[in-house]
C-alpha cells in the first residue's frame, strides 16, 4: 500500500537575515500525523517546493502571508488540499480561506486528528477551530524530519 504524502511547508521569509529557526511549528503538527503518512517538512528559506503531495499544510505568520498564499494557490490549481494554520489565519481567518481549502484557527495540534479523518472520507471542512490547548497532552514535535542544518555541533 503506497503512503499518501504530506507535505509541511514554512514559506520563505522576506525578511531572512541568515538567523534560521527550525520551523517548530511544522515540527509539532508532524507528531499528530500518524506514520501510515509519508511526512515532509520542507522550509522554503533553504530549499525550493515541490509541487507533489496528497495533502500540503502551511504555517503562516504576517511575514509570510503573501508568499504562502502564492504558495497555496499553486497546489490547488493542481487539485491538491491546502491546510493554511498558525497566527496569520487564526487573526484574519476570513482572507486566508480565500487562498486555501482549509483554515485552522488556534493550536493545530487539537485538530489535526479529524482534518485527517475527513481527509481520507473526502469530506475535508473549510475550517477547523481549536479549543484551549493542554500541554499536559502534547506530543514532542519530530525534529528528525529536519536536515542536519539547522544544528549546530558541539
Amino acid at each position: 500500500m503506497v503512503k499518501k504524502k504530506i507535505l509541511l511547508i514554512n514559506p520563505s521569509n522576506p525578511r531572512f537575515n541568515k538567523r534560521l529557526l527550525p520551523p517548530l511549528s511544522l515540527t509539532t503538527i508532524a507528531a499528530y500525523i500518524p506514520q501510515n503518512y509519508d511526512i515532509e517538512i520542507i522550509d522554503n528559506n533553504l530549499e525550493k517546493i515541490n509541487y507533489d503531495a496528497d495533502l500540503v499544510a502551511i504555517t503562516i505568520n504576517t511575514y509570510t502571508a503573501r508568499i504562502a498564499y502564492e504558495i497555496s494557490e499553486k497546489f490547488i490549481e493542481r487539485k491538491i488540499p491546502v491546510i493554511l494554520g498558525g497566527n496569520h489565519p487564526t487573526i484574519v481567518p476570513n482572507e486566508a480561506i480565500k487562498h486555501c481549502t482549509v483554515v485552522v484557527i488556534g493550536d493545530g495540534e487539537l485538530v489535526w486528528k479529524q482534518i485527517l479523518k475527513d481527509f481520507e472520507s473526502g469530506r475535508l471542512k473549510k475550517r477547523y477551530k481549536s479549543e484551549v490547548f493542554n500541554f499536559e497532552n502534547s506530543k514532542l514535535p519530530r525534529r528528525d524530519l529536519l536536515p542536519n542544518r539547522y544544528f549546530l555541533e558541539s
